[in-house]
């Protein structure tokens, strides 16, 4: 019965924590996440004639846009080229897009191999307990006579962990 459980509860509890694992991104990087129906070729430049008395961004501000821009692209499984053609088409000149872009992506896969590494470390974690838990109590019957405990739950969900990291990367 717990071994369906799992079956059932483990894939909820997984997606529940990667799409807060996107939150939480969205949070450290103060890159808001774009809805699939804004299209990618909207003025990247949130200004091109400045009314009355407002100043034009900084090239912080237009960095961070330009990021979330390169977020969006990123998102619909675009290619580095392809977001800087879109960053180009959106008004910023081709220098700055190919920086941010470059700059973005690869900071993207830094952040994804820091993922798999902690997906990896959990997987091996969680088995090693379940591993653990089920030796321990082994000895304890021995010693003392009676039943003992094979954790089953955390060996597979360890064991799917550690699947799921080494097969991403």
């Amino acid at each position: 019965m717990f071994a369906l459980t799992m079956l059932f509860v483990a894939p909820l509890v997984w997606r529940c924590w990667s799409s807060s694992r996107e939150r939480r991104f969205a949070d450290r990087t103060g890159i808001a996440v774009s809805s699939a129906a804004e299209p990618v070729t909207e003025t990247a430049v949130p200004y091109r004639d400045p009314p009355g008395d407002r100043q034009p961004p900084t090239s912080a501000e237009l960095r961070h846009t330009l990021e979330g821009r390169c977020f969006t692209a990123w998102k619909r499984g675009r290619s580095v080229e392809q977001a800087i053609d879109d960053l180009v088409a959106a008004g910023a000149d081709r220098s700055t897009a190919d920086d941010v872009a470059s700059a973005y992506f690869k900071r993207r896969a830094q952040w994804k191999l820091e993922a798999h590494r902690k997906e990896l470390w959990w997987g091996a974690s969680i088995l090693g307990a379940g591993i653990l838990l089920t030796i321990v109590t082994f000895w304890i019957s021995t010693v003392q006579g009676g039943t003992y405990l094979v954790a089953v739950g955390p060996m597979v969900f360890g064991a799917i962990l550690l699947v799921r990291a080494l097969s991403r990367g």
